[in-house]
């Protein structure tokens, strides 16, 4: 599926795991004994054809790439295109790695990659995510609904941490997001995010300018009203590697 563009985001300490990511992400965190989380982001690519893929990185971030290499595990090891290693935030600050604020502004770090992206849809996933998610029918919905945006949920509604939830209409398109619940309510998002190419650059130009950096507070939630936000409904096993 040459029409489609994976951006992985691998990049994010999380407190909750502990002793789990002191080492390294969630997203290299072992996984049924020789995979890491991050094989379910890669097959998922892998198994829609889809063999173009960045993936942001972020602190404590070598055994990502140990793990990852170059790609040739997923055919994605090539002169053009393939599997390239995005770190927007590997300086020092203070004696430390500067904080992860979000997506956005990991985006607009790697703004120059944007413009090379040759495909014309991109979609944006977590790489903590362990589901199996067919991505090629996500597309083909995208493309049916002449969505904006359409966001994956689990069809489920259950408490994660630091979770987003959708509700939305019969007809699959989202009214209105919501986080930081006490009492979760409506569909859980899977942080899985398909939408034009173009749409992606505006936006990130945009959000650089206004120093915004939420992808869920400052494009989701603050432009709800504004673009067509829908949804794909996933049926199937998914869980978001957030706590211990």
């Amino acid at each position: 599926m040459n029409r489609m563009h994976g951006i992985i985001f691998a990049y994010e300490q999380r407190g909750e795991l502990r002793e789990l990511t002191e080492r390294r992400t969630a997203a290299s965190m072992p996984f049924g004994g020789r995979y890491r989380a991050v094989d379910f982001a890669l097959s998922n690519l892998l198994n829609a054809g889809v063999t173009d893929v960045g993936m942001v990185l972020h602190g404590r971030y070598q055994s990502m790439l140990d793990h990852v290499g170059s790609g040739k595990v997923w055919d994605m090891s090539r002169k053009r295109g393939g599997l390239h290693l995005l770190p927007p935030f590997n300086y020092l600050h203070e004696w430390g790695v500067t904080p992860f604020r979000g997506k956005m502004e990991a985006l607009a770090g790697v703004r120059d990659y944007l413009n090379e992206i040759r495909q014309d849809y991109v979609v944006l996933m977590e790489g903590d995510l362990v589901a199996n998610l067919p991505l090629a029918d996500i597309l083909e919905q995208h493309i049916r609904t002449h969505a904006d945006i359409t966001a994956v949920c689990g069809d489920d509604s259950f408490a994660t941490e630091n979770g987003t939830y959708f509700e939305k209409d019969p007809d699959g398109r989202i009214r209105e997001v919501l986080f930081n619940m006490h009492q979760p309510r409506g569909y859980r998002s899977l942080d899985v995010f398909v939408m034009s190419t173009d749409l992606l650059r505006s936006l990130v130009d945009e959000c650089q300018a206004r120093d915004q950096y939420s992808f869920r507070r400052d494009v989701l939630q603050a432009k709800q009203d504004l673009l067509h936000l829908q949804s794909y409904t996933f049926s199937g096993f998914a869980a978001q590697i957030r706590s211990v």
